[in-house]
């Protein structure tokens, strides 16, 4: 994910779903290691590392939605970018909803 944030800081704005894919999925191929489905990708990291990379994709996001679980901001065109300290499942997740697709994408952080 190091890379990829990496890649996050270096595009001049992250406003749109083909931004976030650019980072998440570059040349086509997904980062992290596949989870329990296609879009559903593990790092290794903790709450804060989960925390800074979320911190980087809304940079230049517009706040939506917080409460003491989940933190939302959403992107120019709809998208929207939320963090969970804690998941159904446990790590903290970063949730990417993208208008029109079928499945959120997942980034899941886990020691």
């Amino acid at each position: 994910m190091q890379s990829a944030m990496s890649r996050a800081g270096a595009l001049k704005s992250i406003t749109t779903e083909k931004d976030i894919l650019r980072i998440i999925k570059p040349e086509g191929r997904w980062i992290g290691i596949e989870g329990t489905g296609g879009t559903v990708r593990m790092f290794k990291g903790n709450h804060k590392t989960a925390e800074q990379c979320f911190q980087k994709l809304v940079k230049d996001a517009e706040f939506y939605f917080q409460n003491e679980k989940i933190k939302i901001y959403k992107l120019a065109d709809g998208s929207r970018i939320a963090y969970r300290k804690i998941s159904t499942s446990g790590p903290p997740t970063i949730d990417i909803d993208i208008p029109g697709r079928k499945d959120n994408i997942k980034l899941k952080f886990k020691e």
